[in-house]
């Protein structure tokens, strides 16, 4: 009972220091969010690794600037529910739950836990296994929020990624993000039935990072997902994004198959780099090595 106590009163510290530091996002604020990560640190490993990550921000890593980004162009609530759940919650305050579980257990908990939340999807992409199941079929709501409830408590896990079929085709599942604000999810989406209501229930939620799936440009999108789909998967980027909610890609490198008319069309994505959707820059390899 202490510990749990301890545990809640340093989580709503923290997301009130979030909240002051995020009001301004100039890169001494950043430097303050790992100082204060440092502070709320359970054991010297995680001191270390939050003094590591504040001297890759005083240093002008990518990774600073990355976080620059967020903070300027997330909405408010979306900037501090990843500041507070992903690098908070699921990484720092989470540590003295998960090593109280697995005292009791005798194995670790997991960092993320993925759920298939439907084995429903709108549509019939050439490859995919959720055209062969069943069309009603969904994780009920009352055992998901059973599993969530004792990931977070019992395990310390607050990062979870949903999977289908096609996730937005459950009515309740901005409810789910909006009853677990105290942790990020991650969602796998073919991003065609993203629009305006949806898009705005997630900035309302903040804690839910969209991951859209494309092929490339329109000519591979198209061929496996259906005409207009690489359309709507736009359509749904720009929705996202004007609402300042996090979102990014799947990327999967892999040689296309042989067959009639496909080569033509891994020449055109390769060739035409204006139809490649770019919501998300690649940074260089965090270093290894802990800082001194």
């Amino acid at each position: 009972m202490v510990l749990d106590l301890a545990s809640r009163y340093a989580k709503a510290a923290f997301a009130r220091g979030v909240r002051r530091i995020l009001a301004d996002s100039s890169p001494r604020s950043l430097v303050r969010i790992w100082s204060l990560l440092e502070k709320v640190a359970s054991t010297p490993f995680d001191r270390l690794q939050a003094r590591r990550f504040r001297r890759l921000v005083e240093q002008g890593h990518p990774f600073g600037a990355w976080l620059g980004r967020v903070c300027r162009e997330l909405n408010p609530r979306a900037a501090e529910c990843l500041i507070r759940n992903l690098y908070g919650n699921a990484w720092f305050l989470g540590r003295a739950t998960r090593r109280r579980f697995e005292s009791a257990h005798a194995f670790r908990p997991p960092d993320i836990i993925v759920f298939d939340v439907t084995a429903r999807c709108n549509l019939r992409c050439e490859g995919c296994w959720a055209a062969m199941y069943g069309r009603n079929e969904d994780l009920p709501r009352g055992l998901l929020e059973r599993a969530l409830d004792e990931a977070e408590r019992e395990m310390g896990v607050h990062f979870f990624v949903f999977s289908g079929g096609e996730p937005f085709l459950r009515p309740d599942l901005c409810d789910i993000f909006c009853a677990h604000p105290d942790s990020q999810f991650q969602i796998y989406t073919n991003a065609t039935l993203i629009d305006d209501a949806v898009a705005g229930e997630l900035a309302a939620c903040g804690n839910a990072m969209p991951m859209l799936s494309v092929e490339g440009n329109e000519v591979l999108t198209d061929a496996r997902r259906g005409r207009g789909v690489h359309a709507e998967v736009l359509s749904a980027m720009l929705r996202l994004r004007e609402r300042g909610v996090l979102f990014g890609l799947p990327v999967h490198p892999h040689r296309p198959p042989s067959r009639p008319g496909h080569d033509g069309a891994a020449r055109a994505t390769r060739d035409d780099a204006r139809a490649r959707p770019r919501t998300a820059e690649r940074l260089p390899h965090l270093p290894g090595g802990l800082l001194e």
